[in-house]
């Protein structure tokens, strides 16, 4: 049904018309092209995201060894939390869960919340935004004492140690009987006769 631009028809014979059957082959594989394209991008958009996920789990799980030996209940007290918050929604829920992970002290936030439920409610139920926040300020106050933490240590000087102090290989000789003369302090301090 297209027209030209002065009103004729495009395609005089319909479907059948040699130019409609170019115009429409032409149509096809340009649409194609793009589903192809497309299907090409969303492919490498999975594999980005996949790559991604594996090393926030490789982060996470050398994160976790530390936490593990500083809190002995750590997979008992996480998994508690889990359990609570089980029934959110669950783009909500990955999204929360990739915050923490993501954080350099995400086990220990983990573990606070795991310990406060109460406010752990509150921030699952304030929204992602808020949520964010929180968790932000949670990982600030373990920041914060970490860092307390390393100014408290003493620091220890590069330079290198002090010399060995000699204490001398010479032993005090005393004279007795104590005499003024010092032909007799000379014979009894070399015992000679």
């Amino acid at each position: 049904t297209a027209t030209n631009e002065d009103g004729s028809d495009k395609y005089p014979l319909g479907e059948f018309d040699p130019n409609y059957i170019k115009d429409l082959m032409k149509y096809t594989l340009e649409n194609e092209r793009k589903a192809t394209e497309a299907e090409k991008a969303q492919e490498a958009q999975r594999a980005a995201y996949e790559a991604e996920q594996e090393a926030l789990m490789t982060s996470w799980n050398e994160k976790l060894v530390p936490a593990r030996e500083r809190y002995p209940d750590f997979q008992e007290k996480g998994q508690q939390l889990l359990d609570i918050f089980e029934s959110i929604d669950e783009a909500y829920g990955e999204y929360l869960t990739s915050t923490i992970m993501s954080m350099d002290y995400g086990p220990d936030v983990l573990y606070y919340l795991a310990n406060n439920v109460d406010e752990a409610a509150k921030i699952v139920n304030s929204g992602a935004a808020k949520a964010t926040i929180a968790l932000g300020r949670l990982e600030a106050k373990f920041a914060d004492f970490e860092e307390e933490k390393q100014k408290a240590r003493p620091k220890v000087s590069k330079a290198p140690s002090p010399p060995p102090v000699n204490k001398g290989s010479a032993v005090a000789r005393t004279v007795t009987p104590d005499t003024d003369d010092l032909d007799s302090f000379e014979s009894i301090f070399f015992k000679k006769k």
